[in-house]
């Protein structure tokens, strides 16, 4: 029997980067129209993580997150030593006594900045994957947080695998419904680029 993660904590999180302003339009499932009350955004992906289970998920989902993970990983590794990885690092060591790695070293921080000194090596190429819908975006970003979350909270890989799935799935539903640019966000990485170019016809 796997112990419920804290999966509200990382929610928690994506509504700081404005989600909470999202319900209305995005996941709306009643026309505008309707007087019935709309559930806010950030319950319904509380809800939706919270019911989601390991036995869920089928072996093709599984295995695809194990190649993200292990892919991932291995971006960061190579950008261990570059002089922004290396500073990223040293941040996050000045602050001993938590219970997350930082990856390459046998030493633990937050959770919060081992997730910022691990994402900014698994970024650093731009090498990490890409998702494209309405924009291009890097679900593998959010792996460095499932990661910290789940060492910080002694979870099993079952836990972490359902974690990253839940992370994946919110990301790339949120791309497939809006598009950022419209409101003057724009990202500079190779792969949104491409995504903004005019097709070949």
């Amino acid at each position: 029997m796997f112990r419920s993660i804290p999966r509200r904590r990382a929610l928690a999180g994506m509504a700081a980067f404005g989600l909470w302003g999202l319900a209305a339009r995005v996941f709306s499932a009643e026309p505008a129209s309707s007087k019935s009350p709309v559930t806010p955004l950030a319950e319904r992906l509380a809800a939706y993580a919270h019911a989601l289970r390991y036995e869920d998920l089928d072996s093709a989902t599984i295995e695809r997150v194990k190649t993200h993970f292990i892919d991932t990983i291995g971006c960061g590794i190579a950008a261990f030593d570059e002089g922004p990885v290396r500073i990223c690092r040293e941040v996050a060591l000045g602050v001993a006594g938590g219970a997350a790695t930082v990856i390459g070293t046998h030493r633990r921080t937050t959770p919060d900045l081992a997730t910022f000194a691990n994402g900014a090596a698994f970024r650093y190429y731009d090498l990490n994957d890409s998702y494209v819908g309405r924009l291009a975006g890097h679900p593998s970003d959010h792996i460095a947080a499932c990661l910290a979350v789940a060492e910080s909270e002694r979870s099993s890989a079952a836990e972490l695998i359902t974690a990253i799935v839940l992370a994946y799935e919110i990301n790339c539903r949120l791309i497939d419904a809006f598009d950022i640019t419209t409101r003057g966000w724009m990202c500079r990485c190779s792969a949104c680029r491409r995504s903004r170019s005019p097709r070949a016809s």
